[in-house]
């Protein structure tokens, strides 16, 4: 399990980073927590990245954030990088109560296709 903890006032992370890339496929994450239960500040990303800055370092993301507002109606979203292009990012609400999700997304040469449940 990876978790966001506090220990003697500093916070703390895990992250999971991979010597080499898994190119096009579907990632699936399996998540114990409910979006609705991730701290207003927190951010529970789950990404494909880069080092190789041609065509936007190859982010797609699935976030679970409030990104420090607490009243906006979403707490989740879906982006291909650049977010700023149109159609690039879908922000939506997981509804509450909804604990042990699979979030994935299927990445082909020319489209990347987003799922949870």
């Amino acid at each position: 399990h990876l978790k966001i903890s506090n220990a003697t006032g500093n916070w703390a992370s895990s992250e999971v980073v991979l010597t080499q890339s898994l190119g096009y496929g579907t990632y699936t994450w399996i998540l114990d927590v409910e979006a609705a239960e991730v701290d207003l500040q927190a951010v529970v990303g789950l990404f494909t990245y880069s080092l190789n800055a041609s065509h936007a370092h190859r982010e797609i993301d699935i976030e679970l954030a409030r990104w420090g507002n607490g009243a906006t109606p979403t707490n989740a979203q879906y982006v291909v990088q650049p977010w700023s292009d149109a159609n690039n990012l879908k922000r939506y609400n997981v509804p509450k109560g909804i604990r042990n999700a699979t979030y994935s997304f299927r990445w082909d040469r020319d489209r990347v296709d987003f799922e949870d449940r």
